[in-house]
């Protein structure tokens, strides 16, 4: 199924219907609606760009369906191979017989189409996405962040953390607690083209958007000031014990395996990560965020029956 997939032609039709309920699907439900629509806004396709964008549906779109065939399946296929492929193992067996079993189980693998694909961030876009049935109103920010591979990763991890990483989050009391503006509010980190950004959601009524909107901005606006001693040791230990149970589990320690080697380029071990951790002052953290001012690039998207900002343009 791995390296030679038939891809049998009577399969199409069945597929390809489940690839069309799956987008038709998007109108029942407002968030992946407003995921994908943001995305695509905020890091879109530039003309001439041979690639999807970052804001392609996954299961492709209505137009891209209709063209799909066997033969072009495995055309793709042809072209692209398995390259960028990595296989993680856990498992209680000696490294080196893994090894030799995969490597001749896979020796056949070829190379294919290597092709980078940059994230094109569109800063300050402010989008309304209108949506007369809706009852409320979502809202989708993104803003620059350090990537991967920047010393500045680990600080930003801790920060985003204090600002939301459970009940005691900033976000979740500011947003939640305090005024009770939305009952989901987050901000996560989110990679693209080997770059870092922060995402941040809220599902709010449209009588209380502004209201959410302001406070996001807000929030954004203040981590350059610092974290607390309190917030610092909340995240760090939150971060750490993520580390600590992710270790124990198979399925999670084979998916850091891979997604190390995806973002970092190496795979870092659970006791390494732990160091960093253990090492990171709060002084460190809030050097870092004092010249850290995501709100100055930040995208704001909605999608609702009203705009919760003038500044916002409405699609068409």
């Amino acid at each position: 199924m791995v390296t030679r997939p038939t891809l049998p032609a009577g399969e199409l039709p069945t597929l390809l219907d489940l690839a069309r309920q799956d987008l038709e699907s998007l109108d029942d439900s407002p968030t992946d609606r407003l995921a994908v629509q943001a995305r695509a806004a905020t890091f879109p396709r530039l003309p001439g760009d041979p690639g999807a964008g970052f804001g392609h549906p996954i299961s492709g779109t209505l137009a891209g369906l209709e063209r799909l065939s066997a033969a072009s399946l495995r055309a793709h296929w042809a072209r692209f191979g398995q390259r960028g492929s990595v296989l993680g193992v856990v498992a209680d067996a000696d490294a080196q017989e893994v090894y030799e079993l995969v490597a001749g189980l896979f020796a056949d693998w070829q190379p294919g189409e290597d092709r980078p694909m940059p994230a094109h961030f569109q800063p300050g876009l402010r989008l309304h996405l209108p949506s007369a049935t809706g009852e409320q109103t979502h809202l989708s920010l993104v803003a620059p962040g350090p990537g991967p591979r920047d010393p500045d990763w680990l600080p930003w991890q801790l920060a985003l953390t204090a600002l939301s990483g459970g009940s005691a989050s900033r976000l979740f009391t500011r947003v939640r607690e305090e005024r009770g503006l939305a009952y989901e509010v987050s901000a996560t980190p989110l990679v693209l083209g080997g770059e870092g950004f922060v995402s941040l959601y809220a599902g709010s009524t449209p009588a209380n958007a502004p209201a959410t909107l302001d406070v996001l901005l807000a929030e954004l606006d203040v981590l350059s000031q610092g974290l607390s001693e309190a917030e610092f040791r909340r995240a760090r230990t939150a971060l750490t014990t993520g580390v600590v149970f992710g270790a124990e589990s198979l399925r999670s320690r084979a998916y850091a395996l891979t997604r190390d080697l995806a973002l970092f380029g190496r795979v870092r071990p659970p006791g390494e990560v732990r160091a960093e951790l253990s090492a990171l002052t709060l002084g460190q953290v809030n050097a870092f965020l004092a010249n850290y001012h995501p709100a100055e690039q930040i995208t704001v998207v909605s999608l609702g029956p009203d705009a919760p900002d003038r500044t916002l343009a409405v699609s068409a």
